[in-house]
């Protein structure tokens, strides 16, 4: 059987996670898949109860490197030396975790850059830690720019030819489309937010608009929360937020069935990250029957179809829009039944387009 590594350091069980397993699970039978990680307790049990896949020991092993607890492009720069220095011990080598300087020609599914910015934003102090963490790995703009490069949206594309000037293939993420159908009116009137609890996501946010809105609509309006709580500082600032707050249940990341039926089970969905390069979750939102609004801009506006009504710019224009739908739930279940996945979602369909690339790659 022949062998492929899968790369992902920072494995957090989120959506980009979801891809990575995806992976090794759409290739099972032909490859024997190394998942490369830099988090301890990964184990195949722990993959196939959050994922609901059905991987065994034989799809798929897992290699653990030696890394610091704390910063994403430090890991990635360990796993990118390691996988260079090992590189001839498998067929395929397949990075998840966006774009890699693999030691020889192989697949990248870029997410969102991580390598440089598309905003220019980066200060002195970031630029002379990548320079270091690129140092270390002995990373090549132009080794990375071989490979065959996979995008999770037709707006990451764009970012990606601006960026190093290489088409994509875009293949948007695997999204179950089997969650428990509830009727409107028996969902909880209580917002859902899941998926990785990081800065970038503005949990924060998603706290403020739901806190306004209650206070708004008059509405003792809940708040669920999904995911994984980190121990640092931000963390621990959202555990505050939520300690004050009795209407808000945390809860880490569930077993795949127990999440399904959770995010089925309440009206309204809000994602507040902006340039969500897709946002498995949002699409996960919309499959479950939830009404979900989301901030402006990135992939994420492809899964609703570009919906003005489902997209704000500020947290008083998501305040206003949000209260709007608890006011009035007959028009908002209105506008849930028009919010249809315009795109091509389905683990399946991800599947077979990964077989495809995989399929036709050519490694010279």
């Amino acid at each position: 059987m022949k062998k492929l590594a899968i790369v992902h350091p920072s494995f957090g069980f989120a959506g980009a996670e979801y891809v990575a397993v995806r992976v090794a699970d759409a290739l099972k039978g032909e490859f024997r898949a190394d998942l490369i990680v830099t988090e301890k307790g990964i184990t195949v049990d722990r993959i196939n109860e959050v994922f609901g896949t059905s991987l065994s020991r034989e799809d798929l092993n897992i290699i653990t490197l030696s890394a610091p607890q704390r910063g994403h492009i430090l890991k990635k720069h360990i796993a990118m030396r390691f996988i260079k220095k090992n590189r001839t011990r498998w067929d395929i080598l397949f990075s998840t975790r966006d774009e890699m300087d693999l030691g020889r020609k192989g697949i990248q599914y870029i997410h969102c850059p991580t390598e440089e910015s598309y905003r220019n934003d980066l200060g002195l102090l970031r630029k002379i830690y990548y320079s270091l963490a690129r140092l270390y790995s002995g990373y090549s703009r132009s080794s990375m720019k071989r490979n065959n490069t996979i995008t999770s949206s037709l707006w990451g594309a764009g970012i990606v030819k601006r960026l190093y000037g290489i088409e994509s293939t875009v293949i948007y993420p695997p999204v179950d489309d089997d969650f428990p159908a509830v009727p409107w009116m028996e969902k909880k009137e209580s917002v859902i937010c899941a998926g990785r609890i990081a800065p970038e996501k503005k949990i924060e946010d998603v706290i403020g608009i739901v806190e306004k809105t209650r206070i708004l609509t008059g509405k003792d309006m809940g708040l669920r929360l999904i995911g994984h709580l980190p121990e640092n500082g931000y963390g621990g600032k959202i555990g505050k937020l939520i300690a004050s707050r009795k209407w808000i249940e945390h809860s880490d990341v569930l077993p795949r069935k127990e999440y399904k039926h959770e995010l089925s089970r309440h009206r309204y969905a809000v994602h507040a990250m902006s340039d969500e390069h897709f946002g498995i979750a949002v699409a996960e939102y919309v499959c479950a029957g939830c009404l979900v609004l989301i901030k402006e801009g990135g992939g994420q506006q492809e899964i609703i179809g570009h919906m003005r009504e489902l997209t704000y710019g500020n947290i008083e224009d998501a305040t206003d829009k949000l209260s709007g739908f608890v006011k009035d739930p007959v028009s908002a279940s209105g506008l849930r039944d028009r919010l249809r996945l315009t795109l091509p979602l389905s683990a399946e369909r991800f599947s077979r387009d990964i077989r495809i690339v995989v399929g036709g790659f050519n490694g010279q």
